[in-house]
């Protein structure tokens, strides 16, 4: 795998979230490109919707000014908020920096993180590539004049503590109380297994109200959890549990369960039917579907073990291969050549 380059052209990855708010992929993808310069950049946290214009502002003055200090000669900035990439942008061109953005799919399911177009669609054009997670977004760029490449979540070697759970089947929801996910489903699928413990991870202060005292008893909410802990609950269960209810989501969590080498339970959506052809039960997200979901793995549940192993070394080699395209696109140092209309 090729990363050399990354080093050699300074490379420094920008994310506008607090470390403790920003994803993991950004710091997986840091770590497997040798990248060593991760920066988070975050003011007014937690400010109303309304001040969301001022906190851009700031956090593009700060922007500015780290990249001064620093001078990469090669930026990767995740996007949302598309903001970050506009005074990317600035700084490269006048620097002569390249940049990569690295869009997640939130970057393409709301209007607001690409409209004006007049505005958003230069800095797509100008990046070297956009990284997407699924293929269905790589077009998307493509429509607006830039150049995608699909890179998903590394296939990482993980770190973990221990994290002892009782004897039984033991399955890990990976969960943060997000919109997308169907977590009032899940508890009730759970409360017609009991056989079968739910732990559910994320900040309880952010669950809605009442759905802690709903839980059955067996389901524990771990609470947020740091990262070696996770990793812990995550390998020591028989199951991870990712859901959502968008279409076209690539599930961080369910690619970190792969990564661990530990069965999948994730949501119907032709991208993770795609993504996991075998090792993981597939359910519509429903409380019938969910529970149906979890008496399949129970009972497939040795099987699932070997496919993911094998599941596992196949998408490594196919994800350093793609870490091999993204390394020849950032060498070349050139934006997609423009379409003549």
């Amino acid at each position: 795998m090729n990363t050399g380059v990354f080093l050699r052209r300074r490379t420094l990855f920008l994310v506008w979230a607090a470390a403790s708010d920003g994803s993991s992929r950004s710091r997986h993808l840091a770590q497997e490109l040798g990248i060593r310069e991760l920066h988070h950049v975050s003011v007014l946290r937690g400010a109303p919707t309304w001040a969301a214009p001022f906190r851009y502002a700031l956090q593009g003055l700060r922007t500015l000014g780290l990249l001064s200090r620093k001078r990469p000669g090669l930026v990767i900035v995740q996007s949302p908020p598309s903001h970050a990439v506009l005074f990317v942008r600035l700084y490269c061109r006048i620097t002569g920096a390249g940049y990569v953005v690295d869009a997640h799919s939130d970057a393409f399911q709301r209007r607001v993180w690409f409209k004006p177009s007049w505005l958003h669609d230069p800095a797509v054009r100008d990046a070297l590539v956009t990284l997407v997670h699924v293929d269905s977004f790589q077009s998307l760029v493509e429509a607006r004049g830039g150049r995608a490449l699909v890179l998903r979540d590394p296939i990482g070697s993980y770190e973990w503590d221990d994290y002892p759970l009782k004897d039984g089947f033991n399955i890990a929801v990976v969960n943060r109380f997000a919109p997308d996910e169907p977590i009032e489903q899940v508890l009730r699928a759970a409360a017609r297994m009991p056989s079968v413990r739910f732990h559910v991870t994320g900040d309880p202060e952010k669950a809605p109200p009442g759905l802690l005292a709903r839980a059955p008893k067996n389901v524990t909410f771990t609470g947020f959890l740091p990262s070696r802990q996770y990793y812990g609950l995550l390998r020591s269960s028989q199951a991870v549990m990712a859901l959502t209810t968008r279409d076209h989501t690539f599930q961080c969590g369910a690619n970190e369960a792969l990564s661990l080498e530990k069965p999948v339970i994730t949501s119907a959506w032709q991208t993770l039917r795609d993504y996991f052809p075998r090792g993981a039960v597939f359910v519509d997200n429903s409380e019938d579907g969910i529970l149906e979901g979890v008496c399949e793995m129970v009972s497939r549940h040795e099987a699932c073990e070997g496919e993911i192993r094998e599941l596992r070394r196949s998408q490594r080699v196919d994800w350093e291969n793609r870490v091999d395209e993204l390394a020849e696109i950032v060498e070349a140092g050139e934006p997609a050549p423009r379409r003549v209309t």
